[in-house]
């Protein structure tokens, strides 16, 4: 009865994240009951692609290898002969070349679709048919740069039509196109509403379009709603452009972009959408699409804030705030009074004129501007100009002849 033989193979890479132009490197870890005989330990990267679907036992996996490298020896024997090697524990150190290809990388969305890398090593026995393997999940990056080169347009421009008047024209402008999670988002929105119609509101969704062949699942990752000044209601033949700034989810997944050359290196493709959906006072709804890119943020890079919000222009103040003089007095607004400077003399208190009872008042001019009839004793009828003088009555009183039923008159008579 032959001995039964244990062998234990374990691989480690010197870290879990990788760009797609740099080499993997790590320690096969082997460990062996008896003396084993093989023809190499080699080394190979594979991408997976899963996908899921409910059954009624549960959930199904349905998993495929869309991409393998070409295996790389970590160790065998000179001149390709079998080596022997004794029992105990040995590690081994591999290195394999960078991957150097634009693939599908690591994303997942949950009970639909996942794409995974692994490393993995494999022992090849002399005889047996049976292989030992290993292997050990990684995180393949395409940079920074690739969400750019492939970067939309920041300008989308589009027009609700109507049979029965105007349409309504929409312009959104993004201040670049290419985000990393959590970063900070500066849209400015254009609407001239031409119809006849009042337009309420818009809501605003971030959508993960995940496209597997011609399978495409729709999640979303942000919504919100504006439905207030400054851009709503909007009223007929009206006009509104302003900007609105909203922070993006702190996780994203990165856009995972087609390779047009080997498609087969992209089996799965994952891309981002702003959906906006206009809503008018009849409930006519408008969708304008407004595609972006989310970054593979790695290596970690900061959020850059977005430019500032525009100031609101005011209208000049209708008086002067230039300081009059350094020697003002100053308001104190502790105990709410003013403060004069130290030079501040008041005025002396004021004295009505008063004149001795032996001096004559002065006796101010007429002013000559009013002529006046000198014959006219004591000038109490003024001349004026293109004016006759003053004539009384024949029934006046002559207060030197006054009549004698007047009983002061009589009283007078009496007295003298």
């Amino acid at each position: 009865r032959k001995k039964q033989t244990t062998v234990n193979i374990v691989i480690t890479p010197d870290k879990r994240d990788y760009l797609q132009h740099e080499p993997i490197n790590g320690t096969i870890a082997l460990t062996n009951s008896d003396t084993i005989n093989i023809q190499a330990i080699t080394v190979h990267v594979a991408g997976f692609l899963s996908t899921f679907s409910t059954t009624k036992s549960g959930l199904k996996e349905d998993r495929h290898n869309f991409f393998q490298t070409k295996p790389v020896v970590a160790l065998m024997g000179k001149n390709n002969k079998v080596l022997s090697i004794p029992s105990g524990d040995h590690p081994i150190q591999f290195s394999h070349p960078p991957l150097n290809a634009q693939v599908s990388t690591p994303c997942h969305l949950p009970e639909k679709f996942q794409v995974f890398w692994e490393v993995v090593a494999t022992i090849v026995f002399e005889k047996a048919k049976a292989s030992a393997t290993s292997g050990h999940q990684i995180e393949f990056h395409l940079g920074h740069e690739i969400a750019t080169i492939q970067a939309p347009s920041s300008v989308v421009i589009a027009k609700q039509k109507f049979l029965t008047h105007l349409p309504i024209q929409y312009q959104c402008v993004l201040h670049k196109t290419v985000f990393i999670a959590g970063e900070t988002v500066a849209m400015t929105l254009d609407i001239k509403n031409n119809s006849r119609m009042k337009l309420l509101s818009m809501q605003c969704e971030l959508k993960q379009l995940w496209r597997v062949k011609k399978q495409t699942e729709e999640f979303t990752t942000l919504r919100f709603e504006v439905n207030s000044a400054p851009f709503f209601p909007l009223d007929p033949k009206g006009e509104v452009e302003k900007m609105l700034q909203f922070k993006l989810p702190p996780k994203l997944q990165p856009s995972v972009f087609l390779n047009t050359m080997q498609n087969e290196f992209t089996p799965l493709t994952l891309t981002y959408e702003f959906h906006l959906e206009f809503l008018t006072e009849k409930e006519d709804r408008y969708t304008l699409r407004v595609p972006v890119n989310i970054e593979d943020n790695f290596p970690a890079r900061e959020p850059i804030p977005p430019p500032p919000l525009p100031v609101e222009p005011t209208s000049e103040p209708m008086y002067d705030n230039t300081p009059i003089s350094d020697n003002r007095g100053e308001f104190t607004e502790a105990n709410q009074q003013f403060v004069p400077p130290a030079s501040f003399e008041p005025p002396p208190p004021y004295q009505a004129q008063s004149w001795d009872e032996h001096e004559t008042p002065p006796n101010y001019p007429i002013p000559a501007a009013v002529p006046h009839d000198d014959v006219n004793s004591g000038g109490l009828y003024p001349v004026l100009p293109g004016m006759k003088p003053y004539t009384p009555p024949a029934d006046s009183f002559d207060f030197q002849n006054l009549p004698a039923y007047n009983p002061a008159f009589s009283n007078a008579q009496q007295t003298h």
